[in-house]
């Protein structure tokens, strides 16, 4: 077979007989699930240890596909066994990832949940809790921090190795569970439902030993627990360096503060507060702050307009009222004017 028929039959096969029973709209409605479905597979094993394996994936199925175009029996048909066994291994490769996947579907839509008043008010003050304590942790000599907060996927297996407090969160509290040589400071704190619910938690270790080089065991498990479970937020300070990090979905963000100096100045401690709040509101949330303002001032300026209203309508039955009160009136003055002009 030549080139130019292998090429013909490819254009036939591939192209000009899919392109010529196309059925609108069924098949651009297929066209655009395909889609979605990769570019949420590709947005979710990237920057994963999954994202290598997932390239050898689809080098495989290339490699299937040119093996057919090409007529490689031999070579074609070993690639079609091991696809047909592809599904069991991808599941073995994959499992974490898949239940990470699983999870998210089973919990609320692109992780969005709505909050009322109430419950926004105390993830505020579990967030500013958790950011003094951290700041005043990094502020000492020799103390570090593991502090996990919790949003829809349970860490009860990991709570329940630790000690158990439920216990309300305060800055004192957290300090003292970390303070150096303290029974509970080598393991974590898990937060749940804005309670402290165990300290002294073992976490489990990340396996990136490229991204981790030069990082201590309280950042390896930060990551670790994050790959494990991608709903929960981490919050780390270095014992030796001093440094506060944040991870979340296997990523930890770690330039809030370079070292302890950063820490002495008013104004740079401020900063550092605020960015913490910001990107932990976020991640909690998948809020931000500046919209929650934003939302606030909305609502202030709605509740400002809806009680001018009511006092407009107030003063309107006000002058009402005081006009019906003065029409008798009238009436009795022009009743006695009457009277003395006819006497």
């Amino acid at each position: 077979m030549s080139f130019g028929e292998l090429l013909q039959g490819t254009w036939e096969r591939y192209i000009a007989g899919p392109i010529s029973s196309f059925r609108m709209p069924a098949d651009l409605l297929d066209i655009l699930l395909l889609t979605a479905l990769f570019y949420f597979a590709y947005s979710f094993v990237k920057g994963r240890r999954a994202g290598k394996l997932a390239i050898g994936v689809v080098m495989v199925i290339v490699i299937y596909i040119l093996t057919d175009i090409m007529n490689i029996h031999i070579f074609h048909q070993i690639i079609s066994a091991v696809i047909s066994v592809g599904v069991i291994i991808i599941v073995i490769i994959f499992q974490p990832e898949l239940r990470d996947v699983l999870e998210r579907i089973g919990s609320t839509p692109f992780g969005f949940r709505a909050m009322g008043d109430k419950e926004q008010s105390e993830v505020t003050n579990t967030i500013n809790a958790v950011v003094d304590a951290a700041i005043a942790i990094a502020q000492e000599d020799s103390d570090g921090a593991l502090i996990v907060i919790e949003r829809t996927t349970k860490l009860g297996e990991y709570v329940d190795k630790g000690q158990k407090l439920n216990a309300d969160i305060s800055v004192a509290l957290l300090r003292n569970i970390f303070i150096n040589r303290s029974p509970l400071h080598d393991g974590a704190v898990i937060i749940s439902e804005n309670r402290i619910a165990a300290a002294g938690c073992k976490l489990p270790l990340t396996n990136n030993e490229e991204d981790m080089k030069g990082l201590g065991t309280r950042h390896r498990a930060a990551v670790g627990i994050t790959e494990y479970c991608n709903d929960c937020v981490v919050v780390v300070v270095s014992e030796e360096r001093h440094r506060i990090s944040v991870a979340n979905a296997g990523v930890i963000k770690m330039d809030y503060n370079k070292n302890v100096s950063d820490l002495k100045a008013e104004e740079s401690v401020k900063v550092i507060r605020n960015n913490l709040r910001q990107d932990l509101f976020h991640m909690l949330t998948n809020v931000s702050l500046e919209e929650v303002s934003r939302l606030e001032m909305r609502k202030a300026e709605k509740e400002r307009k809806r009680v001018l209203r009511q006092a407009k309508s107030k003063q309107r039955r006000t002058e009402k009222q005081l006009k019906l009160r003065a029409r008798p009136t009238s009436r009795g003055e022009h009743e006695e004017k009457d009277a003395a002009d006819n006497s």
